[in-house]
């Protein structure tokens, strides 16, 4: 059976904050999927998780650390290769534990959860996924099959 692609975190008290944006999705939604920046709102890019204390951020999938640099809105970053079409995206981290090129298997821990200026304010993870370029929607990858999304 293979591997499914899992949730960037293990502790189950960790909430959503906010959700990626999607314009067919109800008003209410689609206010919880935005970005406020700047005095400017801006469609969510990706799912913000976060927790009242520190949580370790978990690679959702097995692939290979494509990138690792530190962002002044976004925080430390790590990019993973999961197959020719997807890759993850992990923003807002405080520690990372990972390096450019390094193997990754799915549910490793890459580093831990921190703060950035863009997506929230406290501890937080913003994981973005995108497949062939376009970023899409996390909630609708996990629990898949890599082949399935």
């Amino acid at each position: 059976i293979p591997d499914l692609i899992t949730s960037p975190f293990s502790n189950q008290k960790i909430k959503i904050k906010s959700y990626f944006y999607n314009s067919e999705d109800d008003n209410e939604k689609k206010q919880q999927s935005l970005v406020f920046y700047n005095n400017t709102y801006m469609p969510n890019t990706g799912i913000d998780y976060n927790y009242e204390e520190s949580f370790d951020v978990l690679s959702i999938y097995d692939g290979t650390v494509i990138d690792v640099k530190e962002d002044e809105l976004l925080g430390k970053t790590v990019e993973i290769r999961h197959n020719n079409e997807l890759i993850s995206v992990y923003q807002s981290l405080d520690n990372v534990e990972v390096s450019a090129g390094d193997i990754i298997a799915l549910g490793q821990k890459i580093g831990t959860s921190g703060t950035n200026k863009l997506y929230t304010s406290g501890n937080n993870l913003h994981l973005e996924i995108y497949k062939n370029g376009e970023v899409i929607d996390p909630l609708k990858c996990i629990g898949k099959k890599l082949g399935d999304i």
